[in-house]
């Protein structure tokens, strides 16, 4: 939905970032596990993807990512850990194509990467969708790497998936890369049951202000499934939440994230509102306004048809020490029942 500009930098960043991690926390739990010859299957019901991968291969959460695999240390004292991870970009209101998005991305990685040497660059097919591969050797950190990305879109959401291993042990694991892009499925986001009661709020609720406008087809429980910062002097990040946070917009106008509360309400946007986003109008005619929210007000489009309420988006403004440099922080929620 942002500028396309940043579609493929976290595509970039972490192909070489989940290897040379210390060991985190283990996954979400909203993913499940199952055995299925030897290997396990991961599947994230909230983000909606289902994937099999190596059962010796340890599970982490590693930031930006969905979900990321490390395989096993040769050693107390190996350096490197080969690995998997799996990333989601969302590209609503850009209207990109695979080709695009596969142009930008490799002329993206040749620009971070001198250096870059392709073997292999083609089609292919991620859960039956068309589909980009690519093999490519690089330096990172004084490592000789390969690695090897294949990436989709559907429903205006990218997904990649990368193998990153040191050149000599790309062959040891390129089955179990293959495995996972054979096993890949697309489920679609889990959207909230309409008819289903909202969790609680998790603090006394705030008392809700008269002239509030509370849409009752937003009340529930709301999932993080993308976080970025923009710098107002250029250039981006992407966030990683923990995505057992939750946001709850609760019946009486208040909402609850964490520790912060606030009251919300839902307005219609304006011409200003997309200017103020800098972003064009792209179909969504009204806004949540999150009262509170970092000691401000975020607010966003809210994405969905007449009768149903998907996606929101909270968009506010932030300054150091909050973050590193000055920018803006967008985070997209989407309606989950899980």
């Amino acid at each position: 939905m942002k500028k396309s500009h940043a579609l493929a930098i976290l595509l970039v960043l972490l192909a070489f970032a989940a290897g040379c991690a210390s060991p985190g926390q283990n996954a979400p739990s909203t993913s499940s596990d199952k055995k299925e010859q030897g290997f396990l299957v991961y599947e994230d019901k909230a983000y909606g993807v289902r994937m099999g991968y190596a059962a010796d291969w340890q599970q982490k959460e590693q930031e930006g990512t969905i979900v990321s695999f490390l395989s096993p240390k040769s050693s107390s004292s190996d350096p490197f850990q080969e690995n998997i991870n799996l990333v989601m970009n969302d590209l609503s209101g850009q209207q990109i194509s695979l080709d695009d998005y596969t142009t930008a991305s490799l002329e993206t990685l040749r620009g971070v990467f001198p250096d870059m040497a392709v073997g292999e660059s083609g089609s292919t097919t991620l859960d039956g969708n068309p589909a980009h591969k690519i093999v490519y050797t690089a330096k990172a950190g004084g490592a000789n790497l390969k690695v090897m990305q294949a990436w989709t879109i559907k429903d205006d959401i990218s997904y990649v998936l990368t193998y990153t291993a040191e050149e000599a042990a790309f062959p040891d694991y390129v089955g179990v890369m293959q495995k996972a892009m054979d096993t890949f499925e697309i489920l679609g986001i889990q959207l909230q049951n309409q008819q289903e009661p909202a969790q609680p709020p998790k603090q006394e609720p705030m008392k809700q202000e008269a002239n509030l406008n509370v849409d009752q087809a937003l009340v529930g429980r709301w999932r993080i499934y993308s976080e970025a910062i923009y710098y107002d002097e250029g250039g981006n990040d992407w966030l990683n939440s923990p995505s057992s946070r939750m946001l709850y917009l609760n019946e009486d106008g208040t909402w609850d994230f964490g520790d912060s509360g606030g009251t919300w309400e839902v307005n219609d946007v304006t011409p200003e509102d997309w200017a103020r986003w800098d972003i064009g109008s792209y179909g969504p005619t009204r806004k949540i306004v999150l009262n509170n929210w970092n000691k401000g007000t975020a607010d966003g489009p809210i994405e969905g048809s007449a009768s149903r309420a998907d996606f929101v988006w909270a968009i506010y403004h932030v300054d150091p020490p909050t973050a590193t440099w000055p920018g803006t922080i967008w985070i997209k929620f989407g309606h989950t029942s899980s």
